[in-house]
C-alpha cells in the first residue's frame, strides 16, 4: 500500500503543476475545475484534515480504560469480516472487529467478569454463511473469556438488527442495561439503537481513529485519511436514515 501512497502523491504533484501551467498562461480558460480536483483530492487524502474533521465526533465518547457507568452484560458488535483464507478456509475478523472484541475481553478481565453477547450475523447474500458471532467468539476465547460466559446473538446484518435481536436474547436472560463495546466512529449510532430497543447504555468505545501519532509519511496524501472521510460519511448517512425510520 505504501506504493500506491506514493503514486497517489505524484499524481496529485503533477495535476497540480499542470493546473498551474494553465494559471500562469496569459490568455485562455483557467483551470478552475481542475484546480478544484486537485485541492479536493488532497484535502480528502490528507491525515492531519480527517483527524481533525473525526475528533469532535469521536470525543462524544472519550477514551477510557474503563467504562464510567456499569451493566449486567458486555454486548459487542461486528464489523468487518476477511474472507475466508483460500487455503484453510478459515474465518477472521477484520481490524475492528478484532480491536472490539480484544477491548471487550480486557473489560471481563480486567473491570468485571461479565457475560459478554457477541452480536453480528452472516455475511449479507450469504444466509448459511458463517456468522460474524462465531468468529468473534473464538477470538473471545483466544483472549480468556470462557466459553461459558460467552452469548451469541447470530442474525443480524446491520447496527439497529444488532440492537433488535441483542435485546430479544438480553431481555429473556433478564439483562436490561448493558456494556456496549463498538468502535468510537459506530458508537453514537449503537447507542441510539440499543436504547431505542429499550436496553439501558453504559457506552465502552474502542478503536479510536482521530488520536495517534504522526509518522513522516501521515502527512502525505494517503488511504488512511479517505477511510476515516469514507466511514464519517458512512455514518452520517447511517444516522439520518436510521432516523428517518425511526430506528434511533
Amino acid at each position: 500500500m505504501t506504493y500506491v501512497q506514493s503514486l497517489l502523491s505524484i499524481l496529485i504533484l503533477v495535476f497540480a503543476f499542470e493546473a498551474y501551467r494553465y494559471w500562469r498562461r496569459p490568455a485562455g480558460h483557467k483551470p478552475v475545475l481542475l484546480s478544484l480536483a486537485v485541492i479536493g483530492l488532497f484535502l480528502l487524502s490528507w491525515l492531519p484534515l480527517a483527524r481533525m474533521i473525526l475528533r469532535p465526533y469521536e470525543d462524544l465518547f472519550p477514551p477510557r480504560a474503563f467504562p464510567a457507568g456499569d451493566g449486567q452484560a458486555i454486548v459487542v458488535i461486528s464489523g468487518e469480516m476477511e474472507s475466508p483464507d483460500p487455503a484453510t478456509h478459515t474465518h477472521h475478523a477484520g481490524r475492528d472487529t478484532y480491536a472490539r472484541c480484544l477491548y471487550a475481553a480486557r473489560l471481563y478481565k480486567d473491570w468485571h467478569a461479565l457475560p459478554i453477547l457477541a452480536s453480528g450475523g452472516p455475511p449479507r447474500g450469504k444466509p448459511h454463511g458463517v456468522p460474524d458471532a462465531a468468529v468473534m467468539q473464538q477470538v473471545l476465547e483466544n483472549a480468556g473469556v470462557p466459553q461459558s460466559m460467552i452469548w451469541l446473538e447470530q442474525r443480524s446484518l446491520s447496527t439497529h438488527e444488532n440492537a433488535v435481536y441483542s435485546a430479544q436474547i438480553l431481555r429473556a436472560k433478564g439483562v436490561h442495561q448493558v456494556v456496549l463495546v463498538t468502535s468510537a466512529i459506530q458508537m453514537l449510532r449503537a447507542e441510539l439503537c440499543f436504547r431505542k430497543a429499550g436496553i439501558a447504555v453504559t457506552p465502552a468505545a474502542c478503536d479510536y481513529a482521530s488520536y495517534g501519532s504522526y509518522k513522516i509519511r501521515d502527512l502525505l496524501p494517503n488511504w488512511s485519511a479517505i477511510e476515516i472521510n469514507e466511514d464519517l460519511l458512512h455514518e452520517m448517512a447511517g444516522l439520518f436514515w436510521y432516523w428517518i425510520h425511526g430506528w434511533i
